[in-house]
């Protein structure tokens, strides 16, 4: 799970990085619908992942501010200077925390339940085998992301320097075949092959990375709201783009949140229909030319069309294709807010992290059988960054 812990630093960062611009937009102009979205996602995002990872700290701060954010969504208060100022603190103690994750250090938590407090909510109850005060966070791995183009400059004078070296060795073996350099000449070479490898190596990496831990997670979330789920992940030996895959972590998760959200019904309700009591999620990987193809398919009981009409009306919106109504923004059809559902997010960030990887997300519904959805992406997105791993 290290790599895990290291993924989740670097995304809290860089979701903090795309959202503070938004925030101080938000803080000239509240009626900045798009900022306040923008806003809402990262925190979403966070909460979701931290769940994920058992990171409740990161659980409770995000909670508050989702809670916030969404009664300013559905104008059930305003986005007063307090309120503002308040939600302001909670983001920064979270790229906090992520710096203790990080460090390995000990950060104080006495203050967290205060800025919950502070927005005007109850913070969720902490867990009995969590203990209070300054947590040692275990160092876990190093994510460094770094620009794609200073990436694909390292890998070409790698492979500048393997071609030089081997000139090099050719003509001094020509040249002079019994020179007491050729020896070191020789080492050279395969230290800057083996090299050459591990740049290469570190542009692919396991689909099975974004599976990991993926069926507890389910499994844990179905609990929490009264369901039971098996998970099913194949395809995870596929090699495929780091960039891609790390991209695809957060659509993934968000898709099988929604599906446990929405999708899968209650143990009585799935036996009235003839179902297991257990719903089913199986998530496949697969290649069809230069694209990786995730699909996620439940056994729910799909998406209600007909409630998806009236939740779009209620946003001033009429028709729309399936795909397009589920991927609007503030779209929800769930009849109450849990942590898994109710807040017209999670297939809207979905379809704005595929869009950066230059992919698709595409939704095959069967009313009362389950719903599809397939997430493809090409072999190299727009995400702008690699992510390496430091010891």
């Amino acid at each position: 799970m290290s790599d895990l812990f290291g993924d989740f630093v670097a995304d809290v960062r860089d979701g903090y990085e795309r959202a503070a611009p938004q925030l101080a937009r938000w803080v000239e102009d509240p009626s900045d619908r798009a900022a306040l979205d923008a806003i809402f996602r990262f925190v979403h995002t966070v909460r979701g992942n931290a769940g994920f990872l058992d990171l409740e700290r990161f659980e409770r701060l995000c909670d508050g501010a989702e809670r916030g954010l969404a009664d300013v969504r559905d104008d059930k208060r305003r986005a007063d200077a307090d309120f503002v100022a308040g939600l302001s603190a909670i983001i920064i103690r979270l790229g906090e925390l992520a710096d203790a994750v990080e460090a390995g250090v000990g950060l104080p938590d006495k203050d967290e339940p205060a800025l919950v407090r502070a927005l005007g909510y109850t913070p969720i109850e902490r867990r009995p085998d969590d203990k209070p005060g300054a947590e040692p966070v275990q160092r876990r791995m190093r994510t460094v992301r770094i620009p794609t183009e200073q990436f694909e400059t390292l890998a070409a004078s790698m492979e500048e320097v393997e071609a030089g070296q081997r000139e090099l060795l050719q003509l001094v073996s020509e040249l002079e075949p019994g020179s007491p350099i050729l020896p070191a000449i020789s080492d050279l070479s395969v230290r800057i092959s083996a090299m050459a490898r591990a740049l290469t190596a570190s542009r692919q990496q396991p689909v099975a990375r974004i599976f990991a831990g993926l069926d507890a997670m389910a499994g844990q979330l179905a609990q929490s709201c009264g369901k039971a789920v098996e998970l099913e992940a194949l395809g995870g030996e596929i090699m495929f783009d780091r960039e891609v895959v790390d991209g695809l972590r957060d659509p993934l998760l968000h898709v099988v949140r929604n599906a446990l959200g929405h999708g899968i019904e209650a143990p009585d309700e799935r036996r009235a229909a003839g179902k297991a009591a257990a719903g089913r999620i199986r998530v496949r990987a697969q290649l069809a030319g230069d694209d990786l193809v995730i699909t996620i398919a439940d056994d729910g009981r799909g998406a209600d069309r007909a409630a998806l009409d009236v939740a779009a009306r209620r946003k001033g919106i009429e028709g729309g294709s399936l795909d397009d109504l589920l991927v609007r923004p503030g779209i929800s059809t769930a009849k109450s807010v849990t942590p898994l559902s109710g807040h017209g997010v999670g297939l809207d960030a979905v379809a704005r992290r595929m869009a950066l990887l230059d992919g698709s997300v595409a939704f095959h519904s069967l009313p009362g059988e389950g719903m599809i959805v397939t997430l493809r992406a090409p072999t190299r997105g727009r995400a702008g960054t690699e992510t390496v791993h430091v010891a």
